[in-house]
């Protein structure tokens, strides 16, 4: 009985392979304003279901991963069901599963949303093969026929993924990230026994993200204090670097903590260097770190270079050749003039404001309910 009238029950169905509910904050704000249910789908079942038994061994992830594939299959039989609900979708261009999702979603407006930017043909996700002329086909059906509206992260991406639905004219809406309520600046906030400036990173440990360049700077500047947070191939190198400025504080999932660490820091570094077909897109962790009064010093890539421009932080975005003369001169000069460093926080915050939740669900707002 409680199921049926959850089902009869106007909600939010956010289906992702994964769940990433942080890439849709803005949108469950909207809903939960609206009272109205958000209900995270995974559609990876099978993964799920032998990560739930094997891996995990976790009796919640196992329900979880039932009511998912019960959903799924049940809408897939009766698609009407989901007739009165709104769905975003998150799937990679080119997941064969389309096939099957183009179906459970036919009977609702459905809202398709991506952060890929490269729709010319020449690289997805799955790669290229003997099936991909084929799949071509189906996605350009599903994305034609089947979705009502596109959500983007990056104006680039509205661009190339509108060239490739020609000459389908689908209402795309660039709808960037957000961060939660718990990422905010105070500047009262840093421990008066942290008397250092304080640099920070925060992604993925691998050599792409330039964890190199900040490891050197670590090293001409022994009295900043560097902290790395995240994981990846390059932890080992992170911890055995033998610098006593460095800290090394793992993978924090918890938002709360994060924050903390955001606010406890100066400055947050992302030295990204282009890699064949991929370059730094709209980080979620930088516009974090800038909510809480971190200086970001950049690399121009697409992401970052997005966020800083028109901006009065602009001049903070360097060229991947001149990032660590240019790094090491802002550290410089923070150190010597501390209220130049207050102000550049405090423009920090304000410029990540534009990405704040309330923000971003407007957006949403207008893309669900127009």
């Amino acid at each position: 009985m409680r199921f049926g009238k959850a089902l009869k029950k106007s909600k939010l169905y956010i289906v992702h392979q994964n769940g990433a509910p942080a890439h849709y904050l803005a949108a469950a704000y909207l809903f939960e304003q609206l009272a109205s249910d958000v209900v995270y789908i995974e559609f990876s079942i099978l993964r799920k279901l032998g990560k739930a038994l094997l891996v995990e061994r976790n009796l919640k992830s196992l329900r979880r991963a039932l009511r998912n594939a019960m959903l799924l299959g049940l809408w897939f039989l009766f698609p009407g069901l989901l007739k009165r609900h709104k769905v975003i979708l998150g799937v990679a261009p080119l997941d064969w599963r389309v096939f099957f999702l183009s179906r459970i979603f036919k009977k609702t407006d459905l809202i398709y949303h991506t952060s890929w930017n490269i729709w010319d043909g020449t690289r997805f996700p799955f790669g290229m093969n003997r099936f991909s002329p084929v799949l071509k086909k189906i996605w350009l059906f599903f994305l034609r026929y089947r979705v009502h509206k596109i959500a983007v992260v990056t104006p680039l991406c509205a661009e190339s993924i509108a060239q490739f639905i020609k000459p389908s004219k689908k209402e795309i809406a660039t709808v960037f990230h957000s961060y939660d309520d718990f990422f905010s600046y105070d500047e009262n906030f840093k421990e008066k026994s942290l008397t250092n400036l304080r640099v920070i990173y925060a992604g993925r440990l691998i050599e792409s993200k330039g964890i190199d360049k900040i490891i050197d700077l670590a090293r001409v500047f022994p009295d900043i204090d560097f902290c790395f947070i995240g994981k990846g191939e390059l932890v080992a190198k992170v911890e055995s670097c033998s610098l006593p400025n460095v800290k090394y504080k793992g993978f924090i999932s918890n938002v709360k903590l994060m924050a903390n660490l955001f606010r406890q820091s100066d400055v947050i570094l992302l030295p990204s260097m282009r890699r064949k077909n991929w370059e730094e897109l709209f980080g979620i962790s930088l516009i974090e770190a800038m909510a809480c009064g971190c200086i970001p010093v950049v690399t121009d890539h697409v992401g970052p270079k997005l966020i800083l421009e028109n901006s009065e932080l602009s001049d903070l975005v360097f060229s991947e050749e001149d990032f660590f003369v240019n790094a090491s001169n802002c550290l410089r000069r923070w150190q010597l003039y501390p209220d130049e460093l207050r102000l550049r926080k405090l423009a920090s915050s304000e410029v990540a404001r534009k990405y704040s939740k309330s923000n971003i669900s407007k957006i949403w707002k207008n893309l669900l309910f127009n």
